[in-house]
């Protein structure tokens, strides 16, 4: 839905007097936290990660924030001096079927190859990935996907007709350089890679899903970048065999 903004009017201050400079205004654009009363504005995301990182993570957030009941106090964006930015951060630990349950249940429906597992990637956020020319890759091709994942199946191949792929373009302003951030051509959220490997392959198949899903893919992953899911059940879920089904070619 879309996210409430209102603009303040502020006074400047000398950074001497510490009192309102003359002739000074400025305006921020803040998001309004209070548009439905009974309902207040929340930001709602996901994590993947290991037992380890869980339990990092926890001990993190117990030293360095207040804790209120089960949530933790802190504050996010700019102008917090003058109060913006009080946020409360939740958490709500969830049960997901692991990756090897997801690889054999994405098996029904698909056509019977004795031979092969098929899996699939779908990006939960943008993905920048560059191919041995240093160019913006347009696929997450097994060659493309080698210097960002330490084990690519052997003969894993890349389904080109039934992947789907968007492209956009990426940008952004840089509040520590202060400068607008490189413009790039990205693949986007909700893009779809189909693959297949050899059924020998199925310890290195749940390695590099495993790997991938839990430590994302491509450039810029610490802006939010590179977010891939294995084997989501949605493709399990919907009916594959119905009208405009991409059919899968066998060997």
């Amino acid at each position: 839905k879309g996210v409430p903004r209102r603009p303040l009017i502020r006074v400047g201050l000398n950074r001497w007097t510490e009192a309102a400079e003359e002739r000074i205004l400025y305006v921020l654009e803040a998001i309004m936290p209070d548009a439905e009363p009974d309902r207040p504005l929340a930001f709602v995301g996901f994590w993947t990660m290991t037992v380890q990182q869980w339990t990092q993570l926890k001990l993190l957030l117990d030293r360095f924030f207040q804790r209120e009941h089960n949530s933790y106090r802190l504050r996010l964006g700019s102008a917090r001096a003058r109060g913006l930015g009080d946020v409360l951060l939740a958490y709500r630990e969830t049960s997901f079927p692991s990756v090897a349950e997801r690889l054999d249940a994405f098996q029904d429906g698909l056509p019977t190859d004795n031979d092969h597992y098929y899996f699939s990637l779908t990006a939960r956020s943008s993905l920048l990935v560059y191919d041995d020319t240093g160019s913006p890759a347009h696929t997450l091709a097994p060659d493309v996907l080698h210097p960002y994942v330490s084990c690519v199946p052997t003969g894993m191949e890349l389904i080109a007709n039934a992947s789907f792929i968007e492209r956009e373009t990426l940008s952004g302003w840089s509040q520590a350089w202060g400068l607008p951030k490189p413009v790039a051509s990205v693949i986007g959220a909700g893009s779809v890679f189909m693959y297949r490997a050899l059924k020998s392959e199925r310890v290195s198949v749940l390695t590099f899903l495993t790997e991938i899903e839990i430590n994302g893919v491509g450039e810029r992953r610490g802006e939010g970048l590179g977010e891939v899911f294995a084997c989501d059940p949605f493709h399990v879920t919907r009916d594959i065999a119905s009208k405009g089904a991409v059919s899968i070619p066998k060997r």
